[in-house]
């Protein structure tokens, strides 16, 4: 996988608003199914590691493979703001504004249309 990544990057115009594009997209595209084969090996090991009962294990070649849970806490906004009048409510919910890039392939779209009719 790492050929075709270097492949990209040197196909790569800095100049060429189609040249990113393209490779940004096939990039993110890598990027995903990565993701979703590093996951499956996660929970793999995960299942493993439960199945003998061991909280962690170090492999021969040093990698330190520990699990343990982590406790997770949301707000609820909705139960906030009936709890809270709006000026206490305003001091705790902050908003920030980020300037953010929508980048959708043809490929990104026809998923889309799926969800929006």
């Amino acid at each position: 996988m790492g050929k075709k990544i270097n492949v990209l990057i040197d196909g790569l115009d800095m100049n060429s608003f189609e040249s990113m594009a393209r490779t940004f997209v096939e990039l993110r595209d890598i990027s995903k199914e990565m993701a979703t084969q590093m996951e499956a090996i996660e929970d793999r090991i995960k299942y493993m590691l439960k199945e003998k009962k061991w909280e962690d294990y170090k492999t021969p070649s040093n990698i330190h493979l520990k699990r343990f849970t982590v406790k997770k806490e949301r707000i609820n906004k909705n139960l906030l703001s009936m709890l809270l009048p709006q000026e206490k409510l305003q001091k705790v919910l902050t908003t920030t504004h980020v300037e953010t890039l929508s980048i959708l392939s043809p490929k990104d779209r026809v998923r889309l249309k799926k969800y929006v009719n």
